[in-house]
């Protein structure tokens, strides 16, 4: 029976309604959705449903209903994968991430952003890409690894510039900007607070800018500079003027007190949370009470706040360990209504699309990427600007293999791989298995004293890592050689690349082995 096109229509309008209707009124999108997934379930058509089911799960999010989303969000993963619909898996992983990160399960939640980011090519839409990208990074941030957060930020704002969404842009720029602040360097982060406000200027849009400028305060304030923090506190507590909200509000009450050490701040603050019962913040602003009447010497005053304090402190743990217990009941029912067969099908469709991509681009001995990896790998990277290719090489392999044997041979090759892919993944970067005793590395979005110390590092990590062989009753350690070259525009062919690499490469066994040598065009160094 064929399907009924003016169902479909009607669906297709209810879905572009709901969708439209998001962000200002997520209680009538979500009616919408819930009609145009009744009749996709009626017309069996899996695409149109999976598009209901994730916008039932956007709805929710927008109306904090973490569970009700999160298992729409489940729903909408097994449909897409039913047609086999990439972009609509990408959506569905997106969205079980952000799930779990709301109820501050990180790992689950990484684990699902990272399938979706292994699942994005130059088909999907770039806002998705940046969404994707930015969340891998947030989750960073909150574990409080700023530093792997980092190039995700960058990667993410590089997809949102190539969107509409401006104020998104705004947004990855400001959390670009804190995550350097987190690790000390307070010049990248001026850099993308201001960028950050820059582009807000043509959003105008007042929350996002009250958040730029209490960062930007927080930064001067480290910085000494107390005066340009409290004009950037008060820059932030203007923006908000028009606004209903609280916790923002509630933040700029904290920053006066920290720039003023005055208690009516902290009075202010309290009263606000209390009144919305907002119990992150009643934690945060009752220890500062306490703290401030403990430190004018009155004692009574800091045992309540202290005794509040705890708590509120309590009840916020019993919340979180709530939340996370329903999304794990939740995401247990979903099997068991899906059914374990149809679980373990999608599980072993997984299994058998991972085997085939395994066994096609990575390398059998070392499990790393192989030489078609690395071909496919360059291929996209040769557009690009900014990146280092290198080519690593074990200094006197033979002799390992003819003093020791092909089989320590072998375990030798897998040990490098590891210590070299432990080290190279720290910063987004690729590896593969070149061919024989080789390597190759891209360290993508670099400058070149950046990947000369990197490289530099690899060639300290494998000497110090002292893997001994034995040749003609000669102990050696195992060492290794790299040839590199910094690209600086886009290059025109893989192998022009390539072998200005294997030039310096050889350049550097000839100059006794064991060290980095760069290639750049005609010269050596």
């Amino acid at each position: 029976m064929g399907l009924n096109k003016e169902k479909i229509t009607e669906m297709k309008r209810l879905i572009k309604e709901g969708n439209e209707n998001l962000q200002s009124n997520p209680k009538s999108s979500y009616d919408y959705f819930i009609i145009a997934l009744q009749i996709a379930e009626e017309e069996m058509d899996n695409f149109l449903m999976g598009e209901a089911l994730i916008g039932l799960a956007h709805a929710s999010r927008s109306m904090t209903k973490i569970t009700l989303g999160f298992k729409y969000a489940y729903k909408a993963f097994y449909v897409y994968h039913k047609v086999d619909h990439v972009e609509g898996i990408i959506r569905a992983h997106n969205f079980i991430g952000i799930f779990y990160f709301y109820s501050g399960l990180y790992e689950k939640a990484l684990d699902h952003f990272l399938k979706a980011k292994k699942l994005i090519s130059k088909e999907i839409p770039s806002k998705l890409i940046a969404s994707v990208l930015n969340n891998i990074a947030e989750t960073y941030q909150d574990m409080r690894e700023y530093e792997l957060s980092i190039p995700y930020y960058m990667a993410a704002f590089e997809s949102a510039e190539e969107t509409e969404s401006v104020d998104y842009r705004s947004t990855i720029a400001s959390n670009l900007g804190y995550s350097y602040f987190k690790i000390g360097d307070f010049k990248s982060s001026e850099k993308y607070y201001n960028r950050a406000l820059e582009i807000n200027r043509m959003t105008m849009d007042p929350i996002c800018k009250s958040d730029v400028e209490m960062k930007f305060g927080y930064l001067m304030y480290e910085k000494g500079d107390f005066e340009k923090a409290e004009c950037h506190f008060t820059e932030a507590e203007k923006a908000l003027e028009e606004t209903d909200n609280i916790y923002y509000k509630i933040d700029i009450c904290l920053a006066k007190y920290l720039v003023s050490d005055e208690l009516e701040f902290l009075k202010e603050a309290n009263n606000l949370a209390t009144g919305c019962n907002v119990n992150k913040k009643l934690v945060e602003v009752n220890l500062k009470l306490s703290n401030h009447y403990r430190n004018d010497n009155d004692y009574k005053n800091a045992l309540d706040h202290y005794e509040l304090y705890h708590t509120y402190q309590k009840e916020l743990n019993e919340l979180n360990t709530k939340n996370k217990m329903e999304l794990l009941q939740a995401e247990r029912n979903i099997h068991d209504n899906i059914g374990i067969s149809e679980t373990l099908k999608f599980r072993k469709m997984d299994q058998d699309k991972e085997t085939l991509i395994r066994e096609a681009l990575y390398d059998e001995l070392t499990t790393i990427p192989n030489r078609r990896f690395i071909n496919m790998t360059l291929e996209k990277q040769i557009m690009d600007k900014n990146y280092w290719v290198g080519i690593l090489d074990l200094d006197y392999f033979k002799r390992v293999n003819d003093g020791m044997g092909h089989i320590f041979g072998d375990e030798c090759l897998v040990k490098i791989a590891a210590l070299l892919s432990k080290e190279i993944l720290k910063y987004d970067s690729f590896i593969g298995r070149f061919g024989g005793e080789e390597f190759l590395i891209v360290l993508s979005d670099s400058t070149v004293e950046k990947g000369m110390k990197i490289m530099r590092s690899l060639i300290e990590i494998i000497e110090k890592e002292r893997i001994i062989y034995t040749y003609f009753n000669q102990q050696s350690n195992l060492t290794i050689s790299i040839g590199a070259v910094f690209i600086d525009e886009p290059a025109n062919s893989v192998n022009a690349i390539i072998g200005e690499a294997d030039q310096a490469l050889y350049k550097a066994k000839v100059n006794g082995r064991n060290q980095l040598v760069i290639a750049n065009g005609d010269w050596l160094s």
